[in-house]
């Protein structure tokens, strides 16, 4: 089984928690599923290190190079991920690369979590929106964008 894990790269420090806990109840659920991650900042480092730390196999789909990715994302990967567990897509920069690397996260997952400040646009919508064309389970985790809270009531 492949989980994919997708998520905002804003994360609130509130949320790193609800993340951990998540990703380590389905680590333990399914202790043979291979997790992939999409190597950004927020939802997937936190993600990745808590997988990794739970014991699970995980893979890392980056657009261009592990060395072109935020500086935190590019820690945990060298840290927690086998280099054979790596997959640097090489894409030229610009936008269509992450939403290509979306597809080849969500393509081959047969669950997809993703955690989400509830946004219609950005990365973590189009790779949810990938999930429900592709008839993949789709489980969805709210959780807190540092610069808004989606629970809050707009002004």
């Amino acid at each position: 089984m492949i989980i994919a894990i997708t998520g905002i790269r804003d994360l609130h420090l509130d949320s790193h928690q609800i993340v951990e806990s998540v990703i380590f109840a389905y680590v333990k659920a399914f202790p043979e599923a291979h997790f992939y991650f999409g190597g950004a900042r927020g939802v997937d480092t936190i993600a990745l290190i808590a997988a990794s730390e739970a014991g699970a196999l995980c893979k890392v789909i980056v657009p261009f190079r592990v060395d072109d990715q935020p500086h935190e994302a590019t820690a945990a990967i060298g840290k927690y991920v086998l280099v054979q567990n790596i997959r640097e897509m090489k894409l030229p920069h610009g936008r269509r690369a992450f939403l290509m690397r979306n597809e080849a996260l969500i393509h081959p997952a047969d669950l997809v979590l993703g955690f989400t400040d509830v946004k219609l646009e950005g990365g973590t919508h189009h790779a949810m929106t990938l999930a429900r064309k592709q008839d993949k389970t789709l489980v969805g985790v709210l959780v807190k964008n540092k610069h808004f809270d989606p629970l809050e009531a707009p002004r």
